[in-house]
This record gives C-alpha cells, structure tokens and sequence, in this order.
C-alpha cells in the first residue's frame, strides 16, 4: 500500500479463501478504518496513521467460479467485507455462469486470468465473459478486472526466457490492443509481473541498477500516450493490429499500431467522420535499435538499450513503421 501511495497506483488485496470472510473483514478495516478503531488503531501503531483507502477487494486467488465451496462462502466475504467498508469494490476469482446467478448482483468486477499468446482466444473468451453479464439479470453493472495477464505464467527453461524477448513486447502490445477492444466491459488489467519473476517481468534489478526489458517500453508507450474514448477502426492494412482513442473534446486522436512482420510499412491516415482532417503531429514507436530484425532480442546489463523507445520521422499524412515494433502515432485535427 505504501508503494501505491509513492507511484501513484491504486491497491488491489486479494484475500484468501481459506483464511476466511472475518479475516478479510479484519484486514479490510485494518487498511481503511479510522485511527481511532480497533485496527486502524493497530495500522497507526504500524507507522501509517492515515487509512490505505484500498477499494479493490478480489475474494481467492485463481479459484473457479463454480466451485461449491466457492459459491457457500462468497456471500458472506461480500457481506462482511462491505460491513467493514461500505466503499469496497468487491471482485471474484475466476467467473462461472453459476458465480454471477448467486451473488453477481454484489460483486463489482469478475475476474479472469489470460496467459496465452494465442489472441483469438482471449477475445473469444472476453466476449463469452461479457454476453454472461448481459444476459444475467441484475448483473449490467458488472465490470472485467484481468488480474492478472502475460503470454505465459507457468513456461520454463528456454521458453521461460523468451519472456524477456521483443516478441513477447510485441505480444504485449496486440494484448493491450485487444483488451482496449474490450473496454466496455474491461476495466482493470494488471499485466504479471513487475519487477524480476524469473523473466516474466517489465524490469529486472541487482546491486548496481535496474534493468528495463522491451515489454517495459510497450507498458510505457501506452501509458505515455493513450486517450480516454475508444473509437472504431474501419479500414487498416493486412498485417497489422491497429487501436485508435481519442481525447474528451475530439480533437485529438492516438493510433496503437504493432507491425509484426520483418519489413517496414508505411501507413497513411484517413480520418473520415472527423469535422476536420486529422493530421500525424508525431510518432514514436519501441522497436530494436539496431533493426537486426530477429524476433529473440533482448536488453541485457551490457546493452541496456538494445529494444527502447525512439521518436519517428512523420509527414502529415503518413509514417513508415519499422520492423517487430510497437507505435503511437499522434494525430489532431487541421486548423
């Protein structure tokens, strides 16, 4: 919690099972209580007088949803989990047709797993997830949080390794892609992991510094430049993943476009329904340095910058993408 508040990030506790719905009931009034009450108290005994504020609450951890000790507890760790903090966004483990019939009116969030490179099923199973909701009486308001995400949680050996690869960062990117996709329904996704993990994670640390790997970049990127409404793409070249949002007065539009393949493509910007023309005002992609073009590169201690983030050359109209890279490309409309 102390490293949200210094980041900046939101915390999300999940809360075991096992352990209980009075223990997660404890732990929640221990992270937002007051001072002044029981475990506040303790928590300002801790050192941190002022309440966590955690609204995400996820009850187990990869639990299926129709788990019948699943289903016999999860009423009551949403019951005392919200007597403890009437705030509290209570999200599942793993969702089941038979979770959201017994308690998806109380939930806030259901959430799935995805570590896959295979795309097509992710968005086949967010669509199966999100025609669940709509057709499950009182479960409209019902949101995707994808705790946790990556190509792969479980690899080892060489293909553990390839995790710390351009293409898995490039994988990364046409994930992002396609859970923005889902944004109507995709509200939280956590990519797994964040620091070292036996090479799944965006950066890598020892005594000397820290290492950042490509898919650190893609993270990066997207968070530099996305905008908050999603819009339609209706036309796009073969070959590669294009995203497009824009910003709240519509007058500014970003392009996520990965280019998968082993040669450059140059793209041009069409911008039919605008009041105005769009125009490229920049672009920067994450791409390798030295364009070697192989898929298996990496940065390493010695070559820490071998896959980074580099500005493009743009026209108004167009930009050349480079091979196995990850862009955005800023647009807004002509005055």
């Amino acid at each position: 919690c102390q490293f949200c508040e210094a980041v900046g990030a939101r915390p999300l506790v999940c809360v075991s099972l096992s352990d209980g719905p009075e223990s997660a009931a404890d732990l929640a009034r221990y992270c937002n209580g007051d001072a002044a009450s029981e475990w506040g108290a303790k928590r300002a005994a801790n050192g941190h007088p002022s309440p966590y504020h955690v609204r995400y609450w996820q009850v187990g951890n990869e639990i299926a949803g129709d788990r019948p000790d699943y289903l016999a507890q999860i009423g009551n760790f949403i019951r005392l989990i919200k007597q403890a903090d009437p705030e509290a966004a209570l999200m599942s483990s793993y969702p089941a047709q038979q979770l959201l019939d017994v308690a998806g009116k109380d939930l806030a969030f259901i959430c799935p797993h995805e570590y896959t490179r295979d795309l097509a099923k992710i968005d086949s199973s967010l669509r199966k997830v999100s025609q669940m909701i709509d057709t499950t009486p009182g479960c409209g308001h019902l949101k995707i949080a994808v705790t946790e995400w990556n190509v792969s949680g479980g690899e080892w050996g060489l293909t553990r390794g390839r995790q710390m690869t351009l293409e898995t960062a490039l994988f990364n990117a046409r994930h992002l892609n396609m859970m923005m996709r889902h944004c109507d329904k995709v509200e939280i996704a956590c990519r797994s992991n964040m620091a070292n993990s036996f090479c799944g994670a965006t950066f890598e640390t020892n005594p000397a510094g820290i290492l950042k790997r490509p898919t650190h970049y893609v993270m990066e990127l997207y968070t530099r430049h996305a905008r908050p409404l999603p819009l339609k793409v209706v036309s796009g070249r073969d070959g590669l993943d294009v995203f497009a949002c824009g910003s709240p007065d519509k007058k500014s539009v970003t392009l996520f476009t990965v280019n998968a393949g082993s040669e450059p493509v140059e793209i041009r910007l069409a911008s039919e329904g605008f009041e105005s023309p769009l125009r490229i005002i920049a672009a920067e992609t994450v791409r390798d340095a030295l364009d070697a073009r192989q898929l298996d590169v990496m940065n390493h201690w010695v070559a820490p910058d071998r896959v980074t983030r580099v500005k493009l050359n743009t026209s108004q109209d167009s930009v050349v993408l480079p091979a196995l890279s990850a862009t955005a490309i800023e647009c807004e409309q002509r005055r």
